[in-house]
């Protein structure tokens, strides 16, 4: 069986499990480790001490750390105690930390969403502006192909009348001659046909 070490001088870290452990014993904390610890001939890193407090009441101490062992001889021995913050204590810290930290994540996960829902609308209206830009150029492309509109009351003429899908309408004469390819590049030319249209006739 090995033999506890019983030093000169011992340092015993303890932590109550209640935060109101300090408050309750006052000026008698010191005199209420004393007592404790004088019925006591070792301790042990780990343990639980009962403590009796004021008015019948008890109280639980850890050991928390112990130099220069993990479990001494506490006979004729200079005992040095210090006390820690409670258990209770340390978790509600620890519960507030936590809790600012989640605030802190939801506020830089709202700070990305703003900035992505800023980058997403920038592509938008840059996308926007291509798209707007290459109807022009593809409208100018189809007025440079077409022939000049014959005059009014020009012989061998027709006259065409297009609905747009946007509702508009539009009408340009053309000479008998002309190919089909001339009415299709009046419709595209058109501002009311965006992005291509197709030519069909109403029934009957």
């Amino acid at each position: 069986t090995p033999t506890l070490p019983y030093p000169h001088r011992t340092f015993a870290r303890l932590q109550p499990r209640s935060s109101h452990f300090q408050s309750v014993m006052g000026d008698a904390l010191k005199d209420v480790l004393e007592a404790a610890l004088h019925r006591r001939c070792t301790l042990t890193q780990g343990d639980w001490l009962r403590i009796a407090g004021p008015d019948d009441t008890t109280w639980d101490l850890r050991v928390k750390e112990l130099l220069p062992e993990a479990q001494v001889g506490i006979v004729d021995t200079d005992l040095e105690a210090q006390l820690d913050p409670s258990v209770e204590t340390e978790e509600r810290i620890a519960a507030e930390q936590a809790a600012a930290e989640r605030q802190l994540l939801a506020a830089q996960a709202l700070r990305v969403e703003a900035a992505d829902a800023v980058y997403r609308e920038k592509e938008a209206v840059a996308r926007e502006a291509a798209e707007a830009a290459a109807e022009v150029r593809r409208r100018a492309q189809a007025t440079a192909a077409l022939a000049p509109e014959p005059p009014e009351g020009a012989p061998q003429t027709v006259t065409c009348a297009v609905r747009f899908p946007d509702g508009t309408r539009g009408t340009r004469r053309f000479l008998a001659g002309d190919r089909l390819s001339d009415l299709f590049a009046f419709v595209d030319a058109s501002a009311g046909c965006v992005g291509g249209c197709a030519l069909v006739t109403a029934f009957p």
